[in-house]
């Protein structure tokens, strides 16, 4: 029994876990977190919605896509870095413009960085390292204004 439920601001998996997002997301199920009852799907696996402002799993052998639904979440943080993430960023990402903080680094992502960039507005660290993206960066990448740390680096 976990008691009252809470609106969750953020939520951390530290240590040297070992999950998938099927367990993470079963977790989550299994405990009733929803908002509305809607259901999203993260990585390829659907869950309750949850009003988190920050998802953190960097470094947790999280593997497949982005969901597009990642777009329906109000997060300001998302670090899903130092994973086995594949495919391409979704258009519906670049719709959370609460996001300040976005860590895809490290992972299997290709394709292009979109224009649409741009309307992260709030994005103060942008880190896509070491993926497989192509082509040149947008303009609206350096209208940013509150960008101030930026990994580009081994990018092929």
């Amino acid at each position: 029994y976990m008691g009252e439920r809470k609106k969750i601001q953020e939520f951390f998996l530290m240590g040297n876990l070992n999950l998938t997002c099927q367990l993470l997301c079963f977790f989550l199920f299994l405990h009733g977190f929803s908002v509305n009852g809607q259901s999203v799907s993260l990585f390829g696996r659907y869950y309750s919605t949850i009003t988190t402002t920050s998802i953190l799993l960097s470094n947790k052998e999280v593997n497949g896509t982005i969901g597009s639904e990642i777009g329906l979440l109000p997060l300001t943080k998302l670090d899903i870095g130092l994973n086995a993430l594949s495919g391409t960023i979704p258009q519906q990402l670049y719709s959370v413009t609460t996001l300040t903080f976005l860590h895809l680094g490290e992972n299997f992502l290709n394709g292009t960085i979109s224009s649409e960039i741009g309307l992260l507005t709030r994005l103060s660290l942008l880190s896509i390292y070491s993926n497989n993206f192509t082509g040149t960066l947008p303009q609206q990448l350096y209208s940013l204004r509150f960008l101030s740390v930026l990994f580009l680096d081994d990018n092929y």
